[in-house]
């Protein structure tokens, strides 16, 4: 997921951080932040022009883009952070009626994550901003998970002491 979509890893644990102040948890989350952001990353269109023709539904994803009026890519064409893509999202579809919020959350982030991330969208910029920012600042610790995770960093073996 982090390698397809180039988000880091403080970025995903804040959006899961976030889903789980709204009572999402554990794979339910991850399963629907890694779909909205397959998704994201088609209606940003990511994908080349010779694939943007094969990917189903793209027109659609890029249409819903182009009604919140919300850019998600930077100046290089890459995705933008997580938490300005979200308080970008957030800001368009508040506008909206939740029946209409409902219906383009859907579309752009597909059925099982829409309400997923219709939960992070429905907090609070400054809960959002607060919850990316806190993240980021551990990044030493993050950093550490992300190399023992990829096997970049010595094992460590924590040396146990206790008898019995």
């Amino acid at each position: 997921m982090l390698s397809e979509s180039a988000v880091s890893l403080e970025d995903v644990a804040a959006a899961t951080g976030l889903m789980a102040n709204a009572g999402i948890q554990g794979s339910t989350a991850g399963t629907g932040l890694r779909e909205a952001l397959q998704k994201l990353q088609q209606a940003a269109g990511g994908a080349s022009p010779e694939v943007l023709g094969l990917s189903q539904g793209q027109e659609r994803l890029q249409a819903v883009m182009q009604k919140l009026g919300v850019s998600i890519l930077d100046t290089q064409g890459k995705l933008l952070p997580l938490d300005q893509v979200f308080i970008k999202l957030r800001g368009s579809l508040q506008q909206l009626s939740q029946g209409d919020q409902v219906q383009l959350a859907n579309i752009l982030f597909g059925d099982q994550a829409g309400s997923k991330m219709l939960a992070i969208l429905n907090q609070t910029d400054s809960a959002i901003t607060k919850m990316f920012t806190n993240t980021r600042n551990s990044k030493g610790a993050a950093d550490e998970a992300r190399d023992a995770m990829s096997g970049d960093r010595k094992s460590t073996r924590l040396n146990s002491s206790h008898r019995t």
